[in-house]
């Protein structure tokens, strides 16, 4: 355990740096109007280009007035906002290496989490969160290289969302930010993303300390500013780049080795299971793997993913006062279970483990506990269900398997929701490609669920929501708790 009195003095640190910064931001922005004027009288900027410049409104002064046509505008925002983003982002950044320092002088830091602080864009703790403050600072001195891990993990994913799983990677090492129209990817977000995957390179290269991404992008930057024009093609440190007239960027990586490097860490940072011997990869979405995995791949639902679960759920209360049929299988601790009776439904659940169904039943809650291997429940036994809730075991694709057998419990206007791994939307197996045209004929949606959901749980693993209706009827939801992804 690190020592308390290092968590308070670096705390402490941090808050003094904080508010060392909040005055230097105000004082900086009380000098906007005059530099808003003088950007205001540049041309304003092509509609028709990739990357348009910011177009500053002079009559706007502080990010929580900027009026929503402002915001909507392509390309334009007021330059104040713009500002104010970049100093909370770059004060962010150093106050933690001020931190880091600290803790270093006092503590063994793991060289990758020093590093990773230049990557801490989207992923600086919280700075108004003391309690952040202390659980971040806590992840250096405890859990060596977990900042680094997640900071590339999240980086990365928005790179390519194949990075959001440990499997997620194809044999291709090509990589594109696709079907992103060009007024939603500035200019500074594409350089941003690009200088922190070429400082990721080089960690795993081990120059972190003497390598400057801004001078292996210089080529790169002076190719996507306006007035420059696209060009056809970029090399950088570790990266080459091809930016065509359509704006999308198309990525290949040129050290295969440290991708592979880069992958473990992937796989050590989301639990990559270890191999099981006898599983076989078929497009037969009817023929399961029977084997458990490992601690029946129990990871309980966080309240807030189980809460988000049961409004993507549509559970009410029939007008004549029938209760909606429920069936949570794999229930495990009955998380899911519990939020649909309270929302009024009659619930059953399907448990292996015999401790956790005492737990079940010990609730009195559900009007049905059976303890079995759900694999090995048939409808014919249960009947049919209004909605199926569930979180299955994810190792080696069982959730495909689970999900699969769970549809069969399904009225004929039942609905389905259940968290699956990311890597279902995107692996090239038979099985994820069959299930993913099963998915697609019925109209089902993945949504993404937040990063980190399963932490608490014991999981770095990111995770995301499918939502199917038996009759195939399109999804809808009015619900603002997860991202759609596609139908």
């Amino acid at each position: 355990m690190v020592d308390r009195t290092i968590l308070d003095d670096c705390v402490r640190t941090l808050r003094d740096c904080r508010t060392a910064a909040e005055s230097a931001t105000e004082a900086m922005l009380r000098r906007m109007p005059f530099l808003e004027v003088a950007i205001s009288e540049r041309e304003p900027a092509d509609a028709d280009h990739a990357f348009p410049r910011v177009v500053a409104d002079t009559s706007w002064r502080r990010a929580d007035d900027l009026p929503p046509d402002v915001c909507a505008t392509p390309g334009g925002t007021a330059l104040s906002h713009c500002m104010r983003s970049a100093a909370t982002d770059q004060f962010g950044r150093k106050i933690w290496q001020l931190a880091i320092d600290k803790i270093a002088a006092r503590s063994n830091v793991d060289r990758t989490d020093r590093a990773a602080v230049r990557l801490m864009h989207d992923s600086v703790p919280d700075l108004n969160d003391p309690a952040q403050d202390v659980e971040t600072i806590r992840l250096l001195c405890e859990s060596p290289g977990t900042l680094f891990r997640r900071t590339l993990a999240r980086r990365l994913s928005v790179l390519d969302r194949r990075f959001r799983s440990y499997d997620g990677w194809r044999e291709n090492s090509a990589a594109k930010l696709v079907h992103i129209p060009s007024h939603e990817i500035s200019q500074q977000d594409i350089m941003r993303l690009l200088w922190d995957v070429e400082v990721i390179f080089a960690i795993m290269d081990g120059r972190e300390s003497e390598y400057d991404a801004n001078t292996s992008l210089a080529a790169l930057k002076k190719a996507v500013i306006p007035e420059v024009g696209f060009a056809n093609g970029i090399t950088a440190e570790y990266l080459d780049v091809t930016i065509p007239s359509t704006g999308e960027l198309s990525i290949k990586f040129r050290r295969e080795d440290l991708l592979e490097k880069i992958l473990d860490v992937l796989a050590d940072h989301y639990g990559a299971p270890a191999p099981e011997e006898g599983i076989k990869d078929t497009d037969n979405l009817y023929a399961p793997t029977r084997s458990h995995a490992k601690n029946l791949g129990f990871f309980p639902t966080p309240p807030d993913i189980a809460s988000t679960i049961i409004q993507h759920s549509s559970i009410f209360r029939r007008s004549q006062g029938d209760s909606l049929r429920v069936l949570e299988p794999s229930a495990g601790a009955g998380h899911l279970a519990r939020e649909a009776v309270q929302a009024g439904a009659m619930v059953d659940c399907v448990e292996l483990d015999a401790d956790r169904c005492a737990q079940l039943r010990a609730a009195g809650l559900y009007r049905m506990i059976r303890e079995s291997d759900f694999l090995d429940v048939n409808p014919e036994e249960t009947g049919l269900y209004d909605r199926v809730i569930m979180n299955p075991p994810f190792d080696h694709q069982r959730d495909i398997d689970h999900v699969m057998h769970a549809i069969r419990f399904l009225k004929p206007d039942g609905l389905l929701v259940s968290v699956m791994s990311p890597g279902t939307e995107y692996r090239s197996t038979q099985k994820a490609t069959a299930f993913r045209r099963y998915v697609a004929d019925l109209n089902g949606y993945w949504l993404d669920l937040p990063e980190e959901s399963f932490v608490l749980s014991g999981s770095y693993s990111n995770t995301i929501l499918l939502n199917l209706w038996r009759d195939g009827r399109a999804y809808f939801s009015n619900t603002k708790t997860a991202n759609f992804v596609r139908p």
